[in-house]
């Protein structure tokens, strides 16, 4: 088993897929970890994220928003990329059995409610 535990961000929302071969839902969402390269200093890399279990999904997926800063616990995996019906190598990604979250971002508040008090 490959583990991972590993700590980044998000920057774009998690999304669903379908998986064509068994039409199970997927919860998906790019994680960006940061790391120290002696060369070019700090980068951040984005890795995709899977979550397959139902209970997770439910209790995670209203979370997993721009800015949320997570830590992830999984596997690494790798699957079979075909591009135009040849197999041209691996897609990496990480496997999640558990999220925890560190820091959610606050709310954004309606844009009514600013322009009402501008007004005022």
């Amino acid at each position: 088993m490959n583990s991972f535990t590993g700590t980044g961000w998000l920057q774009k929302e998690a999304w669903t897929a379908t998986v064509p071969t068994t039409m199970e839902q997927i919860l998906l969402f790019d994680l960006y970890l940061a790391h120290d390269d002696h060369l070019t200093g700090m980068q951040a890399a984005p890795w995709r994220c899977e979550i397959t279990q139902l209970a997770i999904k439910q209790r995670h997926a209203a979370k997993l928003i721009p800015g949320a800063a997570v830590m992830v616990r999984g596997e690494l995996m790798a699957k079979p990329y075909i591009k135009n019906g040849v197999h041209s190598g691996f897609t990496r990604y990480i496997a999640v059995d558990r999220l925890e979250f560190s820091r959610l971002p606050a709310p954004a508040e309606p844009a009514v409610q600013e322009t009402a008090e501008a007004k005022a």
